[in-house]
């Protein structure tokens, strides 16, 4: 016997606003982008990259933000994500920055 189970989904909206880190930080190098990843629960094996965005001028210290749409399903919170940034160098030299939650919660 096959059933159906109809079970309500929508995207909820979030956005991430962070700083680049500073060119100075790595001597002789530019900071050419930087990449939003994201993850579902608390430890995460499966990044899901969010955005990519070019750094404005090399130097770092620019204030971006990255919507992040994240499915959510009926019956399945609190759930947590993960997010991290990354800055790459003009050499393709990639840093990883810290990493955040956020919980949704009912």
């Amino acid at each position: 016997m096959f059933g159906l189970l109809a079970c309500s989904v929508h995207a909820e909206p979030l956005t991430l606003t962070y700083t680049e880190p500073l060119a100075s930080a790595t001597p002789g190098k530019t900071v050419a982008y930087t990449t939003v990843y994201w993850c579902r629960g608390a430890t995460c094996t499966n990044w899901t990259p969010a955005q990519t965005r070019l750094s404005d001028n090399g130097a770092g210290g620019d204030v971006k933000s990255v919507p992040i749409q994240v499915e959510l399903t009926a019956g399945t919170l609190p759930l947590t994500i993960r997010l991290r940034v990354t800055a790459t160098d003009t050499t393709g030299n990639t840093t990883a920055g810290a990493i955040t939650t956020h919980t949704f919660s009912p």
